[in-house]
């Protein structure tokens, strides 16, 4: 195996990466049977190699909690699997794919997949300046708003059901600064940015759209063994903390494990979501 990337499994699946394949292995299928017949548990499918050839290497890759769907984000774009109907999902258009480059995260919320995304077709210059108001954070490359010569910083929420492209988004949330880690617990999503705020959205699903309402920012600023958002490789909620407005994580930092409590929440006012969020429940394409 050259696992290049961070690969998650769940409890009962098992997911590992090559170069070419990924590779899934049932445990609770496993456990019924005897050691003879455990190889006949993996199942074993094939990257596109439409896709890989572009995009290797793979850089994330995730498996949903029934086990059921794998999706993987390389160099750009994203793509994903079905293990019932053995067929692999790529976007439509490759010119949409090179226009999104995973970083920071990509989960699985019930069959949608959301993804934290760079996006290189837009401009943020317009995005976010209230940011530039004091909200006493640190002073991260992106204080002023989702400016960025790189492009522009979104989670993007997708359909497995639905084609691969932009326009068939469940929802768009541009954030002000670069994703370094997202988790979901639950309906919690935790997203972790460079300018050192942890943002906490509650996903919840309206007649078949996923939208997403903003909790209280929590800021992490000195609280952090090595100082620096870059050494975060991820954040977890502690489930008995999953419904507090102040939550306890778990927090993976270079070589440290660390866990925060009574962590500062920003007030009202104080720091803009860097959420503006575009979600398909309406005709105007934006949230409430």
């Amino acid at each position: 195996m050259a696992a290049t990337m961070m690969c998650e499994g769940n409890h009962r699946t098992v997911s590992l990466l090559s170069d070419s394949s990924i590779y899934l292995y049932d445990c609770d299928f496993g456990a019924l049977d005897d050691n003879s017949q455990l190889d006949l548990c993996w199942h074993v499918s094939q990257i596109p190699l439409a896709y890989i050839s572009d995009n290797w290497p793979i850089k994330y890759a995730v498996v949903n909690l029934e086990g059921t769907r794998v999706a993987i984000a390389g160099k750009h774009g994203l793509a994903h699997y079905s293990l019932e109907t053995q067929k692999w999902h790529l976007f439509q258009s490759q010119a949409q794919e090179r226009l999104l480059q995973c970083e920071g995260g990509l989960v699985w919320f019930g069959s949608f997949m959301v993804a934290s995304m760079t996006r290189f077709d837009v401009d943020g210059g317009e995005a976010q300046d209230s940011l530039a108001a004091g909200t006493g954070g640190p002073p991260g490359p992106d204080r002023l708003g989702a400016r960025s010569a790189a492009g522009q910083h979104q989670i993007i929420i997708f359909a497995a059901d639905a084609p691969l492209d932009l326009e068939q988004a469940q929802t768009t949330m541009t954030l002000p600064s670069r994703v370094v880690t997202m988790s979901i617990a639950g309906s919690l999503l935790l997203v972790y940015c460079e300018d050192g705020y942890l943002r906490q959205f509650y996903l919840f699903e309206d007649r078949g759209i996923i939208n997403a309402s903003l909790r209280q920012p929590l800021c992490l600023d000195g609280r952090l063994v090595l100082g620096d958002p870059h050494m975060v490789r991820s954040i977890q909620c502690l489930p008995s903390a999953l419904f507090d407005i102040n939550p306890s994580l778990v927090v993976h930092e270079g070589r440290h494990l660390s866990l925060l409590t009574d962590l500062l929440l920003v007030g009202e006012g104080e720091l803009d979501s860097g959420g503006q969020s575009d979600s398909r429940s309406d005709g105007d394409g934006q949230t409430p």
